[in-house]
Parts: structure tokens; C-alpha cells; sequence
């Protein structure tokens, strides 16, 4: 059986689900959280999730969940196998059964429980609302002559405690016309008082073909939580059982952040151009630079407050097709026929039902194939790129879902009381991966770096292009290199802003510019970075490891640095300074070249006559760009390609006090400094990595051919005898693991193969001494 997909349910961070996903725009997290900071809960037992009647039943709930603002639907009787992509809380036998858990916009981690005999399944989850943990409980039995275990409550001390669920237990007192063994069994359970019933009387569960009203679904809460619950039946959908909704209101004062975004579209640029034209100060003579980036920044962030319109991002129109007048209609109308059956239970008004039932049903599945339709039929070779990769992501993403926990582990392995404490957590993790190890030797070389920077200003770089100013023409040329749309940095200003200044703006900036160049000193807005943690498919949640930090920076920042990289790559093409091994990060290179190459010269070895054989490692660096050794970068500047003077005054400046901060969830958190590696998300860096591993081609070169892409690195040996080829690659990755030594950088041994080009296990081991 395939994966169930989910309508959009913000970014469901399942503990429930396995392979499931959103298929649409993710909303953000401010718009998610409950006006009234509340937590609410829905729960309700769908009766199957697998087929396409009871589609229509889990998109309304989503439906319901998405206006209410719920962060956790619970659900009873999937009737989901073992042999779905499904977290394993399905029934391990038989069918029908099954729970489900759908969380949202709350760190969440799963309770391990005791498997048991009886038929009672139990799923269970921990869950931080307002710095305060508690435990939920999803339960179901199915209606057979089956007593509830009378441990049934002893997964959980009750203390902040939420039991709910379908365990079919009647008794009168709680609203239902008869009595059974597990209604008594569920009253004699708890004899200690520790939980109490927030069920109303109301039935909750409506049979029409005997004519009966039970109130089957229970939930039971812990005395403290008790005054703060509210307990509420919602209308049908569609199910003979109806949804609940459970709102648990803790008075702690929270913040909820809601983010602005600007509107360029309808931004009157003109107007914008002539405030800041008119409030640039017209000096060209700069003493302060910290002084006059702020200066400039205001001018911007004023001009941009009056004329560029702002607003909220809005709620997301829903999912369910409620959007159709004809199924909205006959939605209606079943509400209020529900109504009038559950007053006079007319059997005509059954049959009546049925047919709604089955008609909205119908007309859903013509809605959604529509819909399939009129997207297959707006697909052309104009659609933008963007649109139809996310088309195939939607199509063929397969997000695993079966994990213990949706949020990040503290060191001791608690989950994250709230996003602050993440944030905190991963920005730890990002600032220790550039933590290298030195030794005694290592002191000479920081030595010399330090002092090779505080001699920059009086030194000559010996190449002009390192001594003149920008010019207008140069700043031009960069700019339309850049996609005006990327996020800005921490500075707030955007592309489209800088885009727009007018001649006086854009000396204002080329003079801040040419003043940074001349004195080797950035502003200390340019050397932070706000980080993104995405997380990796297929990868634990939990784990700080599993998300990768995508880093937002100052647009004018990357603008200087086109100016810079344009002429540091005219210094390296003219004097010959980059290898012809490395294809990475360089016009008119590509990885398809290096791909085309290694396999014409495994076909030219095997044309040859005797035949020759290719042996080849291909290796990959773990988190190379965040190992750099930077005092090691400045001494290969200065030494090996002669940049000097003001490009290694500022380039050294650049990569130095550097700071960054983990946004999660719309929280930030607190800076952490960054003490190694080039840094994230800028074009410079890129190149100067490139600058930083040269020399490795030499080493390898040696005993073997060797191709680079970056970090990515292809040794291959080719000849008739395979015992001299493998010795030869075995020598190679000796010396491999010396430059990596040096230079404190670290093979991925797990990303990292070795392969012959016919299929037979030759290899003795090759040791790439990673950790």
C-alpha cells in the first residue's frame, strides 16, 4: 500500500504519520498559534484513513483543525496495516484499529510504552506548551467483550496528564443509554482521583441504523489541568462519530511574532528615489565607516518605511474544497438535516443521509481530479522553473515521519522546552563544528599570520588592481549579477532596495565601498548571519547534525564582494595561479565536465591493447567549508598567490568576528561567534576555499591522475597490472590524509568509495583515517 498524503497542516511535524507530508505553501508559525495562546486538541475517530471514501472525512478534520488553530489531532480507528508508510501504531494484527498523532507548532517527543495482551492500543506523546510538559494519550479498544487492563491509566504519574480516545465504554452516568464491562472497568480504573472527565453528556457517537446516541470517545485530564480545559462537540463529518475539540487555556504570558514582508510590487519607487537622492549626505570624505554604513542603512530603511508598502502574511485559503458553492451547500444541508434526525429520527431523513453522504463524496473526487486537470493543463514549457520543482517535490518527496521526537535534544536529551532553547541548541552545534584542534606547531604558523595582517597596510600588493578604487562601471556590472529577490541579512536591507537607488545613492555606496577597500575593515553588520536550519530528508529531527544551516547575509555585503572576487579572479586567470584540476567555483567549469572526462579516460584505458584497467577513489570532505583554518587561508594568500596589501588586509578582516544567529520558528537566538571556516552563504567564500585546498592536486599527482570539484575529489590510476594500480591509489590516499591533516580538514569516509571499472571485489582496505 502506498503513503497517505496530508492536505496542508501547517509543516506537520507527525509523530503520528510515516511518509506523509503538506502539499501546499506551508503557513508560518505565527499565524498558526491560537489568538488566545491556547493549546487545543482535536480528536475524533475517522473509522480508515487508506481509501478514497474516507478522504473526504480527513480533509474536512484538517479542514476544522486549520480555522481552529489546533496543534495536535488525535486519531482513533486508521485501519492502516503494518505494510504502510505509517508510523508503527497501526494494529499488528487483524484490521481496523490503529492511532494517529498530527502535531504542529509544538516540540513534541514520543512516550516509549510496554507492549501489552490486551487490545488495548495505546500511543503516547510528550508535548512543551508554555514551558510546561505534558503528557497525551491516545487510546482506542475495539468493541468487542474485551475488559479494559486495569493498568490502563499507570503509563503516566497523571500529573499534567490528557487521556482521550475511543475505548466503546458505556455507562449512564457519563450519557450513555446502557452499561458494559468496560464502562464499569473505565470507572473503577482510576479510583485514586487523579483524573478527572471532561466530557459534557453529549453523545458523541450517532448510530442511525439502531438508533441509538452513545458518548463512546472519553477524555480524562489530571486534576491541575482540569480548570484550565474546555470541552467542545463539533459538527459531523460525515462519520458516525464527531470530532472533538479540547482547548487547554495555561495563563503564561507569551510573545507571538507576526512577520511583515514588504510589498515591491506596489513600492512607488519613484518617490523613493527622490527622498533618498535628496538625504544622502554629499561628502566624499569618510572617516568613520561603522558611522557612515548606519547613515546610509537609515536613509534606506526611512525611504523604504514611507513608500514600500508592508502587510502580514495572510492565512492560507483552506484546502478542503469548502471554496465550491455545491459542496459547500450540501455540507450545509447535511449539518442541518443531522439536526432534524437527531430530534425525530425519521427514516426517510436516513435515506436522505446516506444519499448526502455519498453525493459530497462524488463530488469531492470530481473536485480533486478538476483540480489535477487544470494544473496538468497550465504546465507548458513557460512555467517557471521554480513552479514546476515544486510540483515534482510535491509529486515525488517521501518525508519520513517515524521519528521519536519533532524538535531538537538538549545535551542531556530532553527535548527543547520552546523554540528559544532550539535555537540555542543548533547555533551550539553550528559555532563547535569549526572548533579545530591545534598543536605546538600549529602556534609558529598563527604567529606568522598575525603578523602578515598588522604589516598589510604598510606593504605593497605588487598588482594595481589591488590598489585603485572601484569604480561606478565595476559596482554596475556586479549588481546585475545579482538576483535583487534573495532574503536579506540581518541589516533588513533588500536587493530590490539597492536596486533602485539613484546616481547619488550609488556613489554614496560606492564611496562607503572604496573606504572599506582602503582601510581593510568591514562594518560589523556585514559579518553576521542569520542561520535557517532546514532539515535533511531522511534525517532525525532530533539530531542537531540532521539540519542543514542555510545562511542569511547582507545583500550590499555580497554586492562588495563581486567587486572583490572580479578582480581577485583576474589576478589568479592572468598569473596562472589556480590548478587545471579544480573545476569548482569557475567560468566555464562545470561537474559535468569532470563527469564527461573520467568516463572518456576509463573508455581510452579499456581501448587499449593489453586492456587497462581503472582503479579510482572518489572522496568527499565532511563539513570541509567549516574547517578552514584561517590563519593557514592568509599565509597561502600571501605565500602562494602573491594577494597582498589591501585584498589580504580585507579579505583577513572578512573572515574575522564573525557572529551568527539561529532563527527557528520565528525566534532568534542568542549570537555565537564563529571562529573558523569561511563563512556561509557568500560568493567569496566559495573561491576561497578553492584557494585554500590547492596544493592537494600536487600531493596526489604523485602517484595518481587527480580531478577536483570543490571538496569533492576523483584519484583514478589506470594501467594493465591491478596490483600496481591499487598500491598506487593506496600511496595516494596516504598523502591525501597528510594534506587533510595539515590543512585540519576531515574525510567523509561514509560518503567516500573506492571502484574498479569491471565488477569484481579487488581492493585490499583503504584507510582514509577519518573519525
Amino acid at each position: 500500500m502506498k503513503g497517505i498524503r496530508l492536505p496542508n497542516f501547517k509543516t506537520v511535524r507527525l509523530i503520528g504519520f510515516q511518509g506523509a507530508r503538506p502539499r501546499f505553501r506551508p503557513r508560518l508559525t505565527s499565524e498558526l498559534r491560537s489568538p488566545t495562546g491556547s493549546l487545543k486538541i482535536l480528536q475524533c475517530n475517522i473509522n480508515g484513513l487508506s481509501t478514497p471514501a474516507t478522504r473526504t472525512k480527513l480533509e474536512q478534520l484538517i479542514d476544522i483543525a486549520n480555522r481552529n488553530g489546533v496543534q495536535i489531532v488525535a486519531l482513533q480507528e486508521t485501519k492502516l496495516s503494518e505494510n504502510t508508510n505509517i508510523y508503527r501504531t497501526d494494529r499488528p494484527y487483524g484490521s481496523g484499529g490503529g492511532l494517529v498523532f498530527l502535531v504542529r507548532d509544538v516540540n513534541c517527543k514520543k512516550i516509549t510504552l510496554p507492549s501489552t495482551d490486551s487490545d488495548l492500543e495505546v500511543q503516547g506523546i510528550s508535548i512543551t506548551w508554555k514551558r510546561r510538559v505534558i503528557n497525551i494519550f491516545n487510546l482506542y479498544h475495539p468493541p468487542n467483550q474485551g475488559h479494559l487492563p486495569a493498568e490502563i491509566f499507570d503509563c503516566s504519574d497523571k500529573k499534567n496528564t490528557i487521556f482521550l480516545g475511543d475505548l466503546n465504554a458505556k455507562h449512564q452516568s457519563r450519557g450513555c443509554s446502557t452499561n458494559n464491562d468496560r464502562g464499569n472497568d473505565l470507572l473503577n480504573a482510576d479510583d485514586d482521583g487523579a483524573l478527572s472527565f471532561l466530557n459534557s453528556g453529549l453523545p458523541t457517537h450517532t448510530s442511525f441504523s439502531y438508533d441509538t446516541s452513545e458518548a463512546l470517545d472519553i477524555t480524562l485530564v489530571s486534576l491541575e489541568l482540569h480548570p484550565h480545559c474546555d470541552w467542545d462537540i463539533l459538527n459531523s463529518i460525515g462519520s458516525n462519530q464527531l470530532p472533538i475539540l479540547i482547548n487547554v487555556q495555561i495563563n503564561r504570558k507569551t510573545v507571538t511574532s507576526h512577520k511583515k514582508f514588504w510589498n515591491f510590487k506596489k513600492a512607488n519607487w519613484d518617490c523613493f528615489q527622490r527622498i533618498t537622492e535628496g538625504s544622502f549626505d554629499r561628502r566624499t570624505t569618510m572617516d568613520n565607516l561603522e558611522q557612515e554604513w548606519h547613515s546610509f542603512k537609515q536613509v534606506i530603511i526611512h525611504a523604504s518605511k514611507q513608500f514600500i508598502p508592508r502587510g502580514n502574511f495572510k492565512h492560507l485559503k483552506s484546502y478542503f474544497q469548502l471554496r465550491d458553492l455545491g459542496l459547500r451547500t450540501l455540507i450545509l444541508k447535511r449539518n442541518a438535516l443531522l439536526r432534524k434526525l437527531t430530534l425525530t429520527g425519521d427514516r426517510e431523513d436516513k435515506v436522505e443521509l446516506n444519499k448526502l453522504n455519498a453525493s459530497i463524496k462524488q463530488l469531492y473526487i470530481k473536485l480533486k481530479r478538476e483540480a489535477w486537470t487544470g494544473l496538468c493543463s497550465n504546465t507548458d514549457a513557460k512555467t517557471p522553473k521554480t513552479k514546476l520543482w515544486k510540483l515534482a517535490q510535491s509529486l515525488s518527496y517521501n518525508q519520513p515521519q517515524n521519528m521519536p521526537c519533532n524538535t531538537v535534544l538538549t545535551s542531556d536529551g530532553k527535548a527543547a522546552l520552546d523554540d528559544k532553547t532550539t535555537a540555542n541548541v543548533l547555533g551550539e552545534f553550528y559555532k563547535g563544528v569549526g572548533n579545530l584542534e591545534f598543536n605546538q606547531n600549529d602556534v609558529i604558523l598563527k604567529n606568522r599570520s598575525k603578523r602578515m595582517i598588522h604589516n598589510c597596510p604598510t606593504s605593497s600588493s605588487g598588482n594595481h588592481i589591488f590598489i585603485n578604487k572601484f569604480t561606478l562601471r565595476e559596482l554596475n556590472f556586479a549588481l546585475r549579477a545579482m538576483d535583487l529577490r534573495k532574503s536579506p541579512g540581518p541589516d533588513g536591507i533588500h536587493g530590490f532596495m539597492i536596486g533602485h537607488l539613484g546616481p547619488h545613492g550609488m556613489q554614496k555606496l560606492l564611496d562607503i565601498f572604496n573606504f572599506s577597500w582602503k582601510i581593510g575593515r568591514l562594518p560589523r553588520d556585514w559579518k553576521r548571519a542569520i542561520i535557517i536550519p532546514i532539515l535533511k530528508p531522511g534525517k532525525d529531527t532530533s539530531t542537531s547534525a540532521s539540519h542543514r544551516p542555510i545562511a542569511l547575509t547582507s545583500f550590499v555585503c555580497k554586492l562588495m564582494e563581486r567587486l572583490v572576487l572580479a578582480r581577485l579572479n583576474v589576478h589568479l586567470n592572468n598569473n596562472g595561479l589556480l590548478p587545471s584540476e579544480q573545476y569548482g567555483y569557475r567560468k566555464g567549469h562545470g561537474a559535468v565536465d569532470q563527469i564527461l572526462y573520467f568516463c572518456q579516460r576509463i573508455r581510452d584505458a579499456q581501448n587499449k591493447q593489453p586492456t587497462n584497467h581503472t582503479v579510482a577513489a572518489l572522496l568527499d570532505m565532511s563539513r570541509a567549508f567549516d574547517r578552514v583554518w584561517r590563519q593557514l587561508l592568509i599565509t597561502k594568500l600571501h605565500d602562494y598567490f602573491s594577494i597582498r596589501g589591501r585584498a589580504l588586509s580585507w579579505i583577513s578582516d572578512f573572515l574575522w568576528d564573525r557572529s551568527i544567529r539561529v532563527k527557528y520558528n520565528n525566534c532568534l537566538s542568542d549570537p555565537f561567534a564563529i571562529r573558523q571556516g569561511v563563512p556561509q552563504g557568500l560568493v567569496l567564500s566559495l573561491v576561497l576555499f578553492s584557494l585554500y585546498i590547492t596544493g592537494i592536486e600536487k600531493v596526489l599527482a604523485k602517484h595518481c591522475e587527480v580531478r577536483i570539484f570543490a571538496d569533492d575529489i576523483i584519484v583514478r590510476s589506470s594501467g594493465s597490472d591491478v596490483g600496481e594500480n591499487e598500491l598506487k591509489l593506496i600511496r595516494a590516499m596516504e598523502e591525501a590524509h597528510s594534506f587533510a591533516e595539515m590543512h585540519k580538514l576531515i574525510f567523509n569516509a561514509s560518503k567516500s568509495l573506492t571502484a574498479f571499472s569491471q565488477p569484481i571485489d579487488i581492493f585490499s582496505t583503504i584507510n582514509l583515517r577519518s573519525p
